[in-house]
C-alpha cells in the first residue's frame, strides 16, 4: 500500500477562496489529502465542505491540482488494515468554516498568536484538510503539533510532511 499527502489548489471556477487561502498562507496550493494506492485502487480522503469526502483519485483531479507530493510505503498488514479504518471512519466529519476563520486571526494577529495557539473551538467533532492530515500524521507518523488542532494550518501539515521520511516528489 502507498500512502501519499497531496498538496493540491482548486481548479474550478466557483473555488474563490483558493487564491485567498493561498495568498494567506504564502503557498501555491489551497488544500491537502491523504491518497492510498493498493492493487491498482486509487482513492484521496480529504476533508472538504459541508464534510469529508473519500473518492476515486481520477474523480478528484477533475478539481484538483497537485503541486507537490510525499509518499511511502505500508508493508505491515496491520498498520494497512488500521490505516483503512482511521480513514473511513475519520473522513464523514463535518466541516469546520469556524475554524478557517480562527486560523485567519491567529495568521493576522502575531501579537496574539501565543493566546490562540491552544484555542479549541470544536475539538475532534470537525475538520478542515489541514486538521484531518495533522490527525494522521500523528497517528501513524508518530509527530507532534505545537498548538491545538483546530489551528493547524496547510503550513504546519507540509513543514512536517518535508520532515517525515518520504520519497518527496514536486509536481
Amino acid at each position: 500500500m502507498r500512502i501519499s499527502f497531496l498538496f493540491a489548489s482548486n481548479e474550478k471556477w466557483w473555488a474563490f477562496l483558493s487564491p485567498v487561502i493561498m495568498s494567506v498562507s504564502k503557498t501555491d496550493f489551497s488544500h491537502c489529502a491523504i491518497l492510498v494506492e493498493w492493487k491498482g485502487i486509487s482513492r484521496v480522503y480529504h476533508s472538504d465542505f459541508p464534510s469529508g469526502k473519500s473518492l476515486e483519485y481520477s474523480e478528484w483531479l477533475k478539481t484538483y491540482k497537485v503541486k507537490h507530493k510525499f509518499s511511502a510505503e505500508i508493508n505491515s498488514i496491520e498498520e494497512r488494515f488500521e490505516i483503512g479504518r482511521w480513514l473511513n471512519k475519520e473522513v464523514i466529519k463535518n466541516y469546520s468554516v469556524l475554524q478557517l476563520i480562527l486560523i485567519l486571526i491567529y495568521k493576522a494577529s502575531p501579537k496574539y498568536r501565543p493566546t490562540i495557539s491552544s484555542w479549541i473551538i470544536n475539538g475532534d467533532y470537525r475538520d478542515i484538510c489541514s486538521e484531518f492530515m495533522a490527525s494522521f500524521m500523528v497517528k501513524f507518523f508518530g509527530v507532534r503539533f505545537e498548538k491545538s488542532d483546530d489551528i493547524i494550518d496547510l503550513n504546519d501539515v507540509f513543514e512536517m510532511a518535508k520532515q517525515i521520511e518520504w520519497s518527496r516528489k514536486s509536481c
